[in-house]
Formats: C-alpha cells, structure tokens, sequence
C-alpha cells in the first residue's frame, strides 16, 4: 500500500498531553484527564482498502487569511505534514467527540492506535501546495496544523508638553497554531479533485 504510515502514535500532534509524574509523588497523584472515545467499532479492512491505489489526484493548498482591519494579510502554509484518513463511521463518530473536548478541564477526544494507523502523509511546499497521488474513489478526511505568527505595535500615550501629545511604539508578537481540515470526495476514478485548507483569522486575539 502505497505511503502508508506505520506509526503507532497514539494522538495526532496536540489531541492531548500527559504530564510526567516522579517516583516521590505517584502514590498520592491522581491524572484527571477525560479521554472521549468513540463507541463505534473501527473497521480496519474497509480501511485499509480505502486506501489501496487508485488513478486518481487531490490537490490541495493551505492558507490563512488576515482581516483588513490586520493588514489583510495571507499566508500560505510551507513545510507543513498533511494528513489524510478515509472516511469511516468511527472516524465521524470521533471528529463529533472531538467538538466536545475542553483542554482547561482536561477533556479531550481519542483517537485509536488501530484508526490512527490508517493514513497517508503529505508535505506542502512552499506555495502551501500539497497532492495526493494513486488515490481510489470515496470520501478522504484531511487535517493540518498551521503555526503562525502576528507581529506589529501600537502607539502607546507616554504624555504631554502643551499642546503636543507624545506616543512611543509599543511592539508585540502572538503565535498561533490553527488547526485547518475538511472532508473530500472523489466520485470518479481518474479524476483530480481540488481542495483549499483556508480560514480567515483574527490577528490579536
């Protein structure tokens, strides 16, 4: 099968993450983290022959966009990893839990070693532009995460002589990471299907 990963990571980059715990403290510590998974078995067969070779094509480009009112700005995700699941009834089931996760509670959505398995990569370049090669008709879930970074100043009131107000640039810089994903469908074998990874971001938030 043609790209297929055999990583057995257990979460796709930031799902969730578990603290270290020392051998002083392991006997009082208690790990409050809620992991939603999904009750809906995983098909591993339906999945991995989603994933055989086909004739066709995605093409795809991934970008932020930045609000006039922050310089109306776009950016196009370079170097990043792209990554592609079939779609199966466990995976929807999971991308539901998903939308129930609260990271200040500790509440996050899991994905199976087994579901996680079962996926194609792909690297942008420096267009932001990305492609699936070899792929077979059906329904194909793409995700990536976008680091960014917002940069600027504001004028900052530092007094007055007479008349005159005095201001001085005040400079700040915000980092971001913005997940980006949509479902895909190929209806035709031998056919390319385009697809942007696209959303318009507030610079400040």
């Amino acid at each position: 099968m043609k790209n297929l990963t055999k990583n057995y990571l257990l979460l796709l980059l930031t799902f969730f993450t578990l603290g270290n715990v020392n051998a002083q403290n392991s006997r009082t510590s208690t790990n409050d983290t809620v992991k939603l998974k999904s009750s809906v078995p995983f098909d591993t067969n339906a999945a991995k022959l989603a994933l055989d070779e086909g004739n066709s094509t995605i093409k795809g480009r991934i970008s932020l966009t930045l609000p006039r009112g922050d310089g109306a700005k776009i950016f196009y995700g370079s170097n990043l990893k792209i990554y592609l699941m079939p779609v199966t009834p466990y995976l929807l089931d999971f991308l539901e839990l998903r939308k129930q996760e609260d990271p200040r509670r500790l509440k996050f959505a899991y994905l199976s070693p087994q579901a996680w398995k079962y996926r194609l990569e792909a690297i942008s370049n420096g267009a932001g532009e990305f492609a699936f090669y070899h792929m077979k008709p059906g329904k194909y879930y793409l995700e990536v995460y976008f680091p960014w970074q917002y940069s600027g100043y504001d004028s900052q009131y530092v007094g007055s002589e007479g008349n005159t107000d005095y201001y001085e640039k005040q400079y700040f810089s915000s980092n971001y990471e913005q997940m980006l994903s949509k479902i895909i469908e190929i209806k035709k074998d031998g056919s390319t299907e385009k697809v942007k990874l696209h959303k318009l971001v507030v610079g400040r938030h």
